[in-house]
């Protein structure tokens, strides 16, 4: 793990995964504008309270409330914004840690975009579900990153190994290695908590992952 960690941190050097990374987060932070937007011109465009400093107060409070909440998702932003560009990250890497390895098993297109889909809402469903817990000071950042580790080492690892195995055998392969998976899981989450570094969460994330992967299938060889 430890290994896989300093392997992912040298990606950063490499002009190639720093261009996807600037790809992906680039249109992560155009959607979250836009939605920051129409959620101030709703805010505006609607009345509740007949009272002004009321409306004025529920306005701010509510648009308040919309960046909470998207700030608190941003890794799904992310992530979802980067699928379009993972593939394309793990074959940076490969290229430039793992020459070796063979092409990779061909993933048609309806089949990362479902992988993807299931991910991004598992993500957002299960954050939602707790976020009151998040909220409380200190107590929440326990959690937030067992729900997190937890998600996110299984659907990265889920994006990972069925490159290289068979669905049998990732289910094996995930099950025989859970701990390492959910440490890495929870490396990813606190990715996404570190400010400027959890722009490169989800590209970071898929690096790491993939070093942990061929880490273990190095040594069971």
């Amino acid at each position: 793990m430890i290994h896989a960690f300093f392997r992912t941190l040298g990606q950063l050097s490499d002009p190639a995964f720093r261009g996807l990374l600037m790809r992906g987060v680039g249109l992560a932070i155009a959607a979250m504008a836009c939605l920051w937007f129409l959620a101030w011109i709703l805010f505006r465009a609607t009345t509740v309270f007949d009272i002004g400093w009321l409306e004025g107060v529920f306005d701010i409070g509510g648009f308040a409330a919309v960046l909470l909440l998207t700030v608190l998702l941003f890794p799904a932003f992310v992530t979802l914004s980067l699928s379009f560009f993972l593939e394309d990250v793990l074959a940076t890497v490969e290229r430039r840690d793992y020459p070796d390895l063979p092409a990779p098993r061909t993933q048609g297109f309806t089949e990362i975009l479902i992988t993807t889909a299931k991910f991004t809402g598992a993500l957002i469903l299960l954050n939602l579900l707790v976020l009151p817990i998040y909220l409380l000071p200190i107590l929440g950042a326990v959690p937030f990153l067992m729900v997190n580790g937890y998600l996110l080492g299984r659907e990265y690892m889920e994006l990972v190994a069925p490159r290289r195995m068979t669905a049998k055998e990732v289910k094996v392969f995930r099950v025989r290695h859970w701990g390492s998976i959910f440490w890495a899981g929870m490396t990813i989450a606190v990715f996404s908590t570190i400010p400027g570094l959890n722009l490169a969460a989800p590209a970071l994330g898929a690096a790491l992952m993939l070093h942990l992967f061929e880490r273990l299938r190095e040594k069971a060889a």
